[in-house]
């Protein structure tokens, strides 16, 4: 028996809690079109009940699909082509020279990390740091460890926060993705000196979100902090106090008395409070 979807769901549904899945379509009649004698029809009635649902249901799907992602990946054409050249993968197609437009809307949305106030200059660094690294990646990823630490935060989006949990996963290197690059950087301490553009250009490609979620979710938080018995919180601390439920990984990373002795060393009225 061939084990196919409906299979699995028909198997689970009692932990899904769903009907029972046909695993094949149901025959039913279909009236066929009429046909006058002074006229032919122009589109005759499908017959078939599988290309009728292909038809119908399957490639309307599909079609929403490819628009979704047209719509929503279009925009950002030249930023993910710029960022698809950092990948590894691509590095033989570009060993000697690169796009003409390589990097250059990359560089504008990279121009506050940099000290450069040029885009034009941010564009040139990147263009040499990439191909000169490029040359030298086959020697280097044979120093990358085959296993490493991967840290993943969970956050539960609700008040609760011991549902919030940090895991620690170890993950096996595939030597050829931007992560395994970025390790190389950090490991011989390149970024500093030899690529610090190109490190920076890792950084920014290995924090962006791949989906909305964590961006729905800081509504979510800001909706509690922001509570009707909060009201009159100016924006500063509102502000606060929302990257603080944000970041509460970060935040529970700091050591207190380091805090404490920083709000000491600015104010004298606090630490003669404390002492």
């Amino acid at each position: 028996m061939k084990y196919t979807i409906s299979t699995w769901i028909n198997e689970s549904n009692e932990d899904l809690e769903i009907e029972e899945v046909q695993s094949k379509f149901e025959v039913k009649r279909i009236s066929r079109k009429k046909k006058m004698a002074s006229y032919e029809a122009t589109g005759d009635t499908i017959m078939n009940v599988e290309k009728k649902f292909t038809v119908d249901a399957y490639n309307r799907v599909f079609d929403t699909i490819i628009q979704s992602m047209e719509n929503r990946f279009t925009n950002d054409k030249e930023i993910l082509l710029d960022l698809t050249l950092l990948s590894p993968v691509h590095i033989d197609s570009f060993v000697n020279r690169l796009p003409k437009n390589a990097f250059a809307k990359s560089a504008v949305n990279l121009k506050p990390y940099f000290d450069e106030d040029n885009k034009n200059e941010i564009k040139y660094k990147l263009c040499e740091e990439i191909l000169s690294f490029s040359k030298s990646w086959k020697n280097l990823k044979k120093s990358v460890d085959d296993e490493y630490i991967g840290e993943l935060y969970i956050n539960s989006d609700t008040e609760n926060e011991d549902e919030d949990r940090d895991i620690s996963k170890l993950c096996k290197t595939c030597k050829n993705c931007s992560i395994c690059c970025y390790n190389v950087l950090i490991k011989y301490n390149l970024y500093s000196n030899a690529y610090p553009p190109l490190a920076i250009a890792h950084q920014y490609l290995q924090t962006l979100p791949v989906t909305r979620v964590a961006c729905e979710r800081s509504f979510s938080t800001l909706k509690r902090v922001n509570n009707r018995l909060r009201s009159s919180m100016t924006t500063e601390h509102l502000e606060s106090f929302v990257l603080a439920a944000i970041a509460k990984q970060i935040l529970r990373s700091l050591d207190n008395d380091m805090i404490v002795n920083k709000a000491c060393d600015k104010s004298k009225l606090f630490s003669k409070l404390l002492l």
